[in-house]
C-alpha cells in the first residue's frame, strides 16, 4: 500500500489516519468518488426534461445503520410525497440504482398507490444505464449515495435522505446540507421544501470538477510512486514510501485556487495564461492573491 484516498473529505482523511493507516510512509488524501467521471466517460449529458426523479431504496437497510425508519414509515413518506406532487401537477418518476430488492419495493409502493409500472424507470443493469436514467431528470431526490453522485456529476440539482455517514459527508463536501434531511422523521412537507431549496441551489460544478480531478491525481501520485520505486530498484537505493514525500511535494498539477468553501480549499484547472499553483503551495497555505480572482 502506497496511498489511500477517501471520498469523505478532511473528516475521512482524519479517520484513515486515526483508525486504518498504521504503517509509516503511507500517504492519505481526500478524493472524489470515481462515479463523478461517469457522464464524461459515457458521453451522457442531462436532458432538462422537467421530471423529478425519486430514488427508491428498500427500507430494511436503515436499521443496520441505527435508524428507526422502516417499511411502514417509508411507504407513508413516499405515498404522501407522490400525492402532493400529483396534486401540484409536477411530473415525476421512480427509479432505483439497480438493486433488485429496491426495485421490488418500488413496485410494491406503486401497487399501494394503484399506479402501474410505467411510473417506475427500467431497472438499470450497469453504471452507464443508471447515469442515462438520471440524465432524464431535472431534479433528483436521492436515497442511495450513487444516485446523488450521478446527479451531481450530471449537474442536476439533488436533494436527499440521510441515513449513514457517507451521505452526510457527501452533502457536506458539496455544500448541500440545506438540501438533505435525516430519514428518521422525514415527511412529505419537509421533502417538498428541500426539493424547492435544491432547485434554487445549482450544483457547484467547480467543486464537482475539483473532486473528480482529485481522484485522477490520487492515481497519478500512486503511479509516480511506482515509477520512483522502479528507479530506486534499478539504482539499488533503499526503497521505502516515506522517501517519496519530498518528490511528491514537487508533483505539480495545473491548478489555481478557486475558493475556500466549508473550510476546504477547492481548486480548478488553470486557464491558458494563468500560472499553475502547485499542491505544495496550497499545502503550506501561500496566499492566492492575483492567481485566484
Amino acid at each position: 500500500v502506497r496511498i489511500v484516498t477517501t471520498r469523505d473529505g478532511e473528516w475521512g482523511v482524519e479517520r484513515l489516519k486515526g483508525h486504518y493507516i498504521s504503517r509509516e510512509g503511507i500517504l492519505s488524501a481526500k478524493a472524489g468518488d470515481p462515479g463523478l467521471w461517469a457522464p464524461l466517460v459515457y458521453g451522457i449529458e442531462k436532458q432538462n426534461s422537467g421530471v423529478l426523479g425519486i430514488n427508491v431504496i428498500r427500507p430494511e437497510i436503515f436499521a443496520a445503520y441505527g435508524n428507526r425508519a422502516g417499511e411502514p414509515e417509508m411507504l407513508r413518506f413516499y405515498q404522501e410525497l407522490i400525492g402532493r406532487l400529483e396534486k401540484a401537477g409536477r411530473p415525476w418518476a421512480l427509479f432505483t440504482n439497480g438493486v433488485e430488492r429496491d426495485h421490488l419495493f418500488a413496485l410494491k409502493l406503486l401497487k399501494t398507490l394503484g399506479l402501474d409500472e410505467s411510473r417506475l424507470m427500467p431497472r438499470p443493469m450497469s453504471a452507464r444505464e443508471l447515469v442515462m436514467t438520471e440524465s432524464r431528470f431535472s431534479l433528483v431526490l436521492g436515497a442511495r449515495l450513487h444516485s446523488c453522485i450521478a446527479a451531481a456529476a450530471l449537474g442536476i440539482p439533488v436533494a436527499g435522505l440521510l441515513w449513514d455517514d457517507k451521505l452526510r459527508f457527501f452533502a457536506k463536501t458539496l455544500g448541500r446540507e440545506n438540501c438533505f434531511m435525516e430519514v428518521d422523521g422525514a415527511d412529505a412537507e419537509k421533502a417538498l421544501k428541500l426539493l424547492s431549496e435544491a432547485e434554487k441551489t445549482p450544483v457547484d460544478t467547480d467543486v464537482v470538477a475539483y473532486l473528480a480531478l482529485q481522484t485522477r491525481d490520487g492515481i497519478r501520485q500512486f503511479m509516480h510512486i511506482v515509477d520512483l520505486e522502479k528507479l530506486s530498484a534499478a539504482s539499488e537505493q533503499p526503497a521505502y514510501p516515506g522517501r517519496y514525500v519530498q518528490e511528491l511535494r514537487a508533483f505539480a498539477v495545473p491548478y489555481k485556487i478557486h475558493r475556500v468553501y466549508n473550510g476546504q480549499t477547492y481548486r480548478r484547472l488553470a486557464q491558458p495564461g494563468e500560472q499553475p499553483l502547485s499542491p505544495g503551495d496550497i499545502r503550506h497555505g501561500k496566499p492566492a492573491d492575483t492567481r485566484a480572482q
